[in-house]
């Protein structure tokens, strides 16, 4: 599972980097929770930015053998949730993201900036 949950990560946040997404980081999960190996956090300029990371995404994923579990948020564009099981995409607004901090409540999971998670994948 974990060379599937690190491919499924990798191949988002290539995504999340070609469509200019802001602050993109990794937070590896599979230590403190069974829901995931991985969150992946990410934020778009406007809600277009951000249903538009979300689409390149899910055309990356799908390219690479990957579809979703569920696709949560999309009429709304301020928080935009993929779940691919293995890894948990979120994709948000600065405003959105900055109100619900979904980093700081998992503070003690390893959190990879993209390049660093690029580098070592």
């Amino acid at each position: 599972m974990k060379d599937i949950s690190r491919q499924i990560a990798r191949k988002s946040v290539e995504a999340i980097v070609e469509k200019q997404g802001l602050d993109p980081v990794v937070l590896e999960v599979r230590e403190l929770t069974d829901i995931a190996d991985y969150f992946i956090i990410a934020s778009g300029r406007t809600n277009r930015q951000v249903e538009a990371i979300q689409e390149a995404i899910l055309e990356n994923l799908k390219e690479a053998g990957f579809r979703p579990l569920g696709v949560e948020g999309k009429r709304g564009g301020e928080w935009i949730l993929m779940d691919y099981g293995a890894a948990i995409i979120h994709i948000f607004t600065p405003e959105t993201r900055n109100y619900y901090r979904l980093e700081s409540l998992w503070i003690s999971a390893p959190l990879y900036d993209a390049e660093n998670f690029l580098k070592d994948s």
